[in-house]
């Protein structure tokens, strides 16, 4: 792809990683990222770097792992930028894409995830309108908080946990998420 600089009046030329990708940030870092594709039949985590010389995207190994369901909106990258976590099943990657492990316990149908950095803690929404919270280092559980809505995003803001939702899991798919939400909020 081809781009103008004005103020520098010089044609430039530069690499995309092609659209329709969700992209989040490794914290404590200019020029990691963790990729999905958002439209593509066989999804998968790839980690991202940007080459700081010339502003290229360089991709990494992609955890293709087929009978995983990859959605590119039900992932966050753990405070540390060294792991994230992804599907709705929790399944948790390191920064090699390897696959290393998932929260205690089986049957959640994860809708998205925030992290207690205070706590050291994963919090996840369901979608059985719960919210599971497990120990970071050990993935065991903690406590389930009951939201009145199907979590879409959730985060923590003074003490509270702020949730957006809807009132139906069946407003979800993989390509995106519901058209209409809600805000809760839940006393930690």
């Amino acid at each position: 792809m081809v781009s103008y600089s004005r103020d520098q009046k010089l044609r430039r030329d530069y690499n995309m990683i092609g659209s329709g990708w969700m992209i989040k940030p490794v914290a404590g870092s200019n020029i990691k990222f963790f990729g999905i594709p958002s439209r593509s039949s066989t999804p998968a985590v790839t980690p991202i770097s940007l080459d700081g010389a010339n502003g290229t995207f360089l991709q990494g190994k992609k955890a293709l792992e087929p009978e995983l369901d990859f959605n590119s909106y039900i992932f966050e990258v753990f405070p540390d930028g060294k792991q994230m976590i992804t599907t709705s099943g929790g399944y948790i990657f390191d920064d090699a894409v390897s696959y290393n492990g998932k929260p205690a316990g089986d049957g959640y149908a994860f809708t998205c995830f925030t992290f207690d950095k205070e706590n050291n803690q994963i919090l996840g929404g369901t979608a059985n309108k719960t919210i599971e919270v497990f120990t970071v280092s050990g993935k065991s559980h903690v406590k389930t908080y009951y939201p009145k809505l199907v979590p879409v995003r959730i985060f923590i803001i003074h003490s509270k946990l702020v949730v957006i939702g809807t009132t139906s899991p069946q407003q979800f798919d993989r390509w995106g998420g519901p058209k209409t939400v809600a805000i809760e909020f839940i006393d930690l």
